[in-house]
């Protein structure tokens, strides 16, 4: 066939597909016609590194066809068609793997303060010391200027985020003690309402006692409270490290707290009011 002939086909082909019928001609059907090859719609894309695998349990466990291609529920006719092309299949698949790897390798630079870093975490974890981001962001500046022998050295936030991932370093709460049910203090409040209670509101009779009020009125009534103001302030979060295998729920985390008694050595602010009348 000519260049003459092929232009025309060419000319005649976009005329086709874009509704401009030659004069003399009728309009082309509206019927929509399927394209791509029979069973597109169906046909699965396998990657490369799949394909890698299936010619490896192939030709290495020596299954025989038609079990490997159960086992990855493909067609057992590509298994050949990928056996032709192995060289090129593991050419790609180890491509593949090579700019994985880049992307996943962790850094060198900081190896050696994280190290420090991590023994220095464990060291104060171990004492039942709370650790937070700042004391960790602190740490690390003070090690890596040791390091690297530069005293205006700085670390990025970045860093010590990644040494929390590497190390598997978590925020975690100090576990509560367990408080008593509300019900058991049910019969002590029914016992101090019947008796205490009752006698200071409507037990006696003198010139003063008021039908409503009883022997107090509301002038009378001084209520006291006390808010404390602790010299040692506990906290219940902290950093910690939980090894590979331990389950979280199941990883206890120890804080230390101030020493028996410690906790009641604080100022205490105390505030008395009475509901009327002029206040002390």
């Amino acid at each position: 066939m000519c260049l003459d002939s092929i232009d025309i086909l060419i000319h005649e082909l976009a005329q086709f597909c874009t509704g401009s019928p030659k004069a003399g001609t009728s309009a082309p059907s509206t019927k929509k016609k399927q394209s791509g090859r029979r069973g597109s719609n169906r046909r699965e894309v396998h990657s490369v590194m799949v394909r890698a695998n299936v010619i490896f349990d192939y030709e290495t466990e020596g299954l025989s066809q038609d079990v490997t291609a159960e086992k990855y529920n493909i067609n057992r006719s590509l298994i050949s068609k990928w056996v032709k092309d192995k060289k090129k299949i593991h050419d790609a698949a180890a491509d593949k793997h090579k700019k994985l790897l880049c992307k996943i390798r962790p850094g060198t630079k900081y190896n050696t303060l994280y190290r420090e870093l991590f023994r220095k975490f464990k060291e104060a974890r171990s004492k039942g010391r709370s650790v937070d981001f700042n004391w960790l962001w602190c740490k690390a500046r003070f090690f890596y200027r040791e390091i690297i022998a530069n005293q205006s050295a700085t670390v990025r936030k970045s860093v010590i985020t990644s040494f929390l991932k590497r190390y598997n370093v978590r925020m975690r709460a100090r576990q509560r003690n367990r408080k008593a049910p509300k019900a058991q203090f049910e019969a002590d409040l029914k016992k101090w309402h019947a008796t205490t209670r009752e006698k200071l509101v409507r037990t006696g009779w003198h010139e003063t006692y008021d039908e409503k009020w009883g022997s107090y009125k509301p002038s009378q009534r001084l209520n006291v409270d006390q808010s404390p103001l602790p010299f040692a302030v506990s906290t219940h979060k902290t950093y910690e490290h939980i090894d590979s295998g331990v389950k979280q729920h199941d990883h206890k985390v120890w804080v230390s707290q101030p020493g028996s008694g410690l906790d009641k050595r604080q100022c205490t602010l105390q505030v008395c009011v009475r509901p009327e009348g002029n206040q002390l």
